[in-house]
């Protein structure tokens, strides 16, 4: 298992479009299992599904941690982070 801290970096927090590029993405992964989860809260998301990532109502500045295991996991932890950590999405 990897996992990597992210920081939410868009001005409307973890919302539909970069929710969408997540799980779109995820989901190019079967082997893999990614979740990402608010280490304050223990609010955790499937990353396959984008209404599990859109409930968990993450606001810019919101640290999260995403989780992989299983095939390719290092690039997708690496993937998911940098879609968290981009400004605006």
């Amino acid at each position: 298992m990897i996992q990597k801290t992210a920081v939410v970096k868009s001005t409307n927090g973890l919302h539909a479009r970069n929710a969408a590029q997540i799980s779109s993405y995820s989901n190019t992964l079967p082997n893999t299992k990614i979740k990402i989860r608010d280490p304050e809260t223990r609010q955790e998301a499937d990353a396959k599904r984008i209404l599990s990532l859109i409930l968990l109502e993450k606001l810019k500045g919101t640290l999260l941690v995403v989780e992989a295991h299983g095939e390719k996991e290092t690039e997708a932890v690496s993937k998911i982070a940098g879609i968290l950590d981009t400004f605006d999405i």
